[in-house]
């Protein structure tokens, strides 16, 4: 168990940086894809699928290597997973959004942590 724990822990920290990423994509999809050019709205679509699929695949990793643990750690990704598919109607559309408050919890734990660094 701790050895699965120190993995998880040592996967979680290398894969901030491509997750954060991955979720700061949604601002360009957002711009794009209401675009009247449709090269521009297809690549949206496309940046849309591969920020999810990175997201998605993140949560997948947590739980391989962590089990209900790994889920606990990343609960709110597995959650931003599950209300912001790309296939969901238009409706839903904005739950792409809600990606971005990773981005802000993303902030907090920086911030946290820059903190107690000194």
């Amino acid at each position: 168990m701790a050895d699965s724990s120190a993995r998880l822990v040592a996967y979680q920290r290398r894969a901030t940086i491509p997750v954060f990423i991955a979720t700061l994509c949604v601002v360009p999809v957002l711009i794009f894809e209401r675009s009247s050019n449709s090269a521009w709205a297809n690549a949206a679509q496309i940046l849309n699928w591969v920020s999810w699929l990175v997201l998605a695949a993140h949560v997948a990793v947590s739980f391989a290597i962590g089990g209900v643990a790994g889920l606990r750690l990343a609960w709110l990704d597995a959650l931003l997973v599950i209300v912001s598919v790309p296939v969901a109607p238009s409706a839903f559309g904005a739950a792409r959004l809600l990606r971005l408050v990773r981005v802000l919890r993303l902030g907090v734990a920086l911030s946290s942590t820059m903190r107690h660094a000194k």
